[in-house]
């Protein structure tokens, strides 16, 4: 006999995107009109599983490759109000983030590979989008690595709120 617990299959909660401000929004059609490849981590992906939390930001992280580093740049290019005046980051290298009016696009996520987010996501429909959203081991591995981490300035009660949450869902 096993001791292999069989992995949940989630639904995730389309409704947690309802307070996406119109920027938001319009950031993810862009995205999804550009073809590019990205994941919804941090506030929205918890809301996503079920937390009722508030966020205030939209945090995504893309699949490195060298098209959809280009896709992103592409995107960046015609978005309103967006100037890179050469500060933009490069988006190949691990760490580095783009922000636009509410949005954090972040190159990659400490602790992960994209391919093994993308493989566990759930999948949420945002208005006519089809999303992608951190599944719940993967967000509890990232608050964990968040709460170890030493530059979380103000985020420590959120993360520890955010981790309890997910932890008593997946004993639940």
């Amino acid at each position: 006999m096993s001791n292999v617990r069989p992995r949940k299959v989630l639904q995730p909660v389309t409704q947690a995107f309802e307070s996406l401000l119109p920027e938001q929004l319009f950031f993810l059609r862009a995205l999804s009109e550009h073809g590019v490849e990205f994941t919804v981590v941090g506030g929205y992906a918890m809301r996503s599983l079920g937390h009722t939390r508030l966020t205030n930001d939209l945090d995504l992280v893309i699949k490195q490759t060298d098209d959809n580093v280009a896709r992103v740049g592409r995107l960046l290019e015609t978005l309103p109000d967006y100037n890179a005046s050469g500060r933009e980051p490069c988006l190949m290298q691990p760490e580095k983030k783009v922000v636009w009016k509410g949005v954090e696009l972040f190159s990659t996520m400490k602790g992960f590979l994209y391919s093994e987010i993308e493989a566990e996501s759930l999948h949420c429909q945002v208005q006519e989008l089809r999303v992608r959203t951190m599944s719940l081991e993967h967000m509890k591995r990232a608050k964990t690595l968040a709460l170890a981490a030493l530059d979380r300035h103000g985020k420590k009660d959120i993360d520890e709120a955010d981790l309890a949450f997910l932890r008593a869902k997946s004993e639940a």
